[in-house]
């Protein structure tokens, strides 16, 4: 079994790491003696920047390493005993970065002639914009400590219930339990009473949880709301568009876009029932059924020469972390009991690297997934070279290089395939696709429907269901068959559980036509692109949206541009359905 090595970052909860875990503590007590500002103000704002860059890097790995063993390990106590600990460090951050602030909102800092100042400018000016919606020093303070039994409990408390979470089901003639992420997985099976076994057990299985998962979904959206009100924001979305560094103008620009194609991805969804001989329209269960006649599975093995010589048609620099990656078992594969679902990558810039977290079962989707990750990473590696106040990039481009090297790994296959074979991994990219599209947009939808109800109190499992149920008939119209859909959507995506991240939904739909976009501008001039490229992935943590796009010549405010993205991919759904017409 591969399993991920983290001894590059701790070998136990040992006196290596309780040292770090004290350098902090005495860090934290430093930037407290800053904020009492008896120093000039140059030497003020040196010392902070000197501090929280020291800050930075420490918490990189005394975070990640408990995060990363309760991820694979759901019953990892230690981890989550001192997750917890970390936890409660990080709030007592909160009093002098509240101070700082307040008082530096009044700073012209822009007059001072220093390194460390010049080179974390764009973090300063970001902390003059959060100044303003700043609450008093009591309240900041009151609040993160709130949190951690607050909406970081009830997130915690979803992801708990989920991960334990077993599906009992008749797999191969034998009554079994499998975790539930195992049970999701089944979804691709080429099996196609499998699928549907599998698609209605799960919902059986959410049965025992709904109304618990309910009450962390509720209150995670009543505290999103409560403070971004506080901080002066009309609405949580305001405030995820602000912290995005994303104007709004951005947002309906792409979504008004999105709307205008829904029906191009219809047109797929017709043209797979049709395929599988449906009359009714597909049931959900059906929208990740494999088509074509390649049953092909790959090994764990074959998938890394895959994404290696494919990243390396495109660069030698992402190639190498690949690599990397593979060799030096960044990756945990294969998925086991108490293992979160999904995927997710970690960027650990302290010490230049990164852990994937995947559940690979050999299907191509899994390939492409871990091409997706090892995108994360090479972005991860990329912003590694800015300042440690620098390396956090925000939602909507942190999909920007998974979703490029997923695409140039994708389209590096397709390019000599036979018929029945690109049926089939064309179909798998178009269903992708629709997930960030059609699925993205339900769940949008169904978040902003969510925001609307908890003003009335307390929403319940039967309402978040019925939510649920019209934001996917209003995305996928009438080519879904709406005896089964599916109502409990709300309950396995952790995105909604997020204390500090709202509408983590339409990111993905960003990364995916900006990706498609980027990788448009690459075929048609290979030479410079690279370079270019790799500027704008370290752009990405000290600029907004709109300027990192402006360094490729893209403008995302205009409608011309998603467009263009959405026509590459209507382009693939046009040949999906001559192929389907060809070979039926």
């Amino acid at each position: 079994m591969n399993k991920w090595d983290l001894n590059n970052l701790y070998n136990e909860f040992n006196s290596e790491y309780l040292k770090d875990f004290e350098d902090v503590e005495e860090l934290i007590g430093a930037l407290n003696k800053v904020t009492e500002f008896k120093e000039d103000e140059i030497s003020t704002i040196e010392e902070y920047l000197n501090i929280q860059e020291k800050i930075k890097r420490k918490l990189k790995g005394l975070q990640g390493y408990p995060t990363l063993r309760v991820a694979t390990n759901v019953n990892d106590n230690d981890a989550s005993k001192f997750l917890s600990n970390i936890q409660n460090l990080i709030t007592k951050i909160v009093e002098p970065e509240v101070l700082f602030k307040s008082w530096f909102k009044n700073v012209n800092y822009k007059n001072y002639e220093s390194e460390i100042i010049k080179r974390n400018e764009y973090y300063l000016s970001r902390l003059k914009k959060e100044a303003q919606n700043l609450l008093s020093e009591k309240e900041e303070v009151l609040f993160a400590k709130m949190s951690l039994s607050g909406g970081n409990a009830w997130s915690k408390l979803q992801g708990e219930l989920t991960s334990k979470l077993e599906v009992e089901m008749v797999l191969d003639k034998e009554l079994v339990k499998i975790p539930l992420s195992e049970a999701r997985n089944l979804a691709y099976s080429d099996d196609s009473q499998i699928r549907k076994t599998a698609y209605e057990a799960e919902l059986k299985t959410y049965e025992k949880i709904e109304d618990s998962v309910a009450y962390c979904i509720s209150n995670v959206k009543k505290e999103a709301r409560l403070i971004s009100e506080m901080r002066g924001f009309n609405s949580p979305l305001e405030k995820t568009l602000s912290d995005s560094r994303m104007s709004k103008e951005t947002l309906d620009s792409m979504l008004e876009s999105i709307k205008d194609y829904l029906p191009n991805f219809r047109k797929y969804l017709k043209k797979k029932a049709e395929y599988l001989g449906y009359e009714n329209g597909l049931p959900f269960y059906d929208l990740f059924a494999p088509l074509g006649k390649n049953t092909k599975t790959y090994t764990y093995e074959e998938c890394q020469d895959i994404v290696n010589n494919n990243f390396e048609s495109f660069s030698i620099e992402l190639a190498d972390l690949s690599r990397k990656a593979f060799e030096n078992n960044w990756i945990d594969v294969e998925p086991r009991k108490g293992k979160r679902g999904g995927a997710f990558c970690y960027n650990l810039q302290h010490i230049d690297e990164s852990r994937i977290l995947t559940n690979f079962t050999g299907s191509f989707s899994n390939v492409t997934t871990i091409a997706h990750e090892l995108g994360h990473a090479y972005h991860g590696a990329q912003v590694s070279n800015n300042t440690p106040l620098n390396w956090d990039y925000t939602m909507p481009v942190a999909e920007t290089a998974s979703i490029f090297c997923e695409t140039v790994v994708t389209k590096n296959i397709l390019k000599d395939l036979e018929d029945d074979d690109k049926l089939t991994i064309l179909e798998q990219t178009l269903k992708g696709q629709t997930q960030v599209i059609v699925d993205i947009m339900s769940r949008y939808l169904f978040e902003s429907k969510v925001f609307d109800k908890i003003d009335n109190g307390h929403v319940t499992a039967n309402e978040l269901s019925e939510l649920m149920i019209e934001s996917q008939k209003e995305t996928y119209g009438d080519v879904l068959d709406y005896n089964y859909l599916h109502p409990y959507m709300w309950i396995n995506k952790s995105h909604y559980y997020r204390p500090n991240l709202q509408f983590y939904n339409f990111p993905y739909a960003f990364g995916l036509l900006y990706g498609k976009g980027l990788y448009s501008i690459y075929l048609e001039d290979k030479g410079s692109f690279v370079q270019q490229y790799d500027l704008m992935l370290r752009e990405t943590g000290k600029n907004t949206v709109e300027n990192v796009g402006s360094m490729m010549g893209i403008d995302v405010t205009n409608k011309e541009f998603w467009e263009s993205s959405l026509k590459i991919i209507s382009q693939d759904i046009d040949e999906f359905c001559k192929l389907v017409d060809k070979l039926k």
